[in-house]
């Protein structure tokens, strides 16, 4: 089951070896340490609300300026996503574990990490929080972009680069290379899988990769890829699709 499958960083818990200079008392401790299902569970719909509305909004009223609002909108409410997943790796959503750890796999799915191998990674960090074992220590030093103090022009630099996503591959690279991101249970390994290869072969089926065109019978017409019929002179239409294309 996926709640009794723990790897060997999680094992070892989240609490820091370093030196705090204030420690928590009991009850700051108890009060921090709700778990409110409720709210978390509205939290997660409110996520992936946003997102079904941002995407129902870019294919409605079609045009550069709503979808680039869109994909903002997605961007930013995966990352919100991201944030509940974290609560998840740390027990915090669900009082049931096995409900916890499902919703967080879940929840993950379009960060691109899987909770279990987050949960490694991010206990350890935790653990070992800004020492030579501290995974996102290790992931970040020697990048300028981690380099302070810095010029405001050289911030605002790295800041563009990972917007406009020039930085992916240091983004997501430095996390996947991390083993205990990848000592997951098998079950969830699987599970991941069929979901990306269900998910790929439903957006063809769907016709998510139409790509519009123009009408021959129109010169030239230019036709959406949300209707089968050309506006002008409603004839059929013919669909190209960019797999097959390529």
């Amino acid at each position: 089951m996926i709640y009794k499958v723990v790897s060997r960083s999680a094992k070892l818990g989240d609490s820091c070896l370093q030196e705090i200079p204030r420690l928590l008392s009991k009850d700051e401790i108890r009060y921090l340490s709700q778990i409110d299902s409720v709210k978390f569970t509205l939290a997660v719909l409110l996520e992936f609300g946003l997102i079904a509305a941002a995407v129902w909004l870019s294919e409605t009223w079609w045009n550069p300026l709503t979808y680039g609002l869109a994909v903002i909108v997605i961007g930013s409410r995966i990352n919100g996503l991201g944030g509940l997943m974290h609560d998840a790796a740390h027990y915090r959503g669900y009082s049931n574990r096995r409900l916890n750890d499902i919703m967080g796999e879940i929840l993950a799915l379009p960060t691109s990490a899987s909770m279990a191998g987050y949960r490694n990674s991010h206990f350890a960090h935790h653990r070992e929080l800004n020492s030579g074992n501290d995974p996102d220590w290790q992931r970040n030093v020697g990048l300028k972009e981690y380099e302070f103090p810095a010029p405001p022009s050289s911030v605002l630099m790295h800041i563009v680069q990972y917007l406009s996503g020039l930085k992916i591959a240091t983004a997501l690279g430095g996390f996947h290379k991390n083993k205990d991101t990848r000592d997951i249970a098998a079950a969830v390994a699987r599970a991941r899988l069929f979901f990306f290869v269900a998910l790929l072969a439903s957006s063809i089926v769907l016709g998510f990769w139409k790509q519009p065109h123009r009408c021959r019978s129109c010169n030239g017409q230019l036709v959406e890829w949300n209707t089968d019929k050309c506006p002008r002179c409603k004839n059929d239409v013919k669909w190209t699709y960019v797999l097959a294309a390529g």
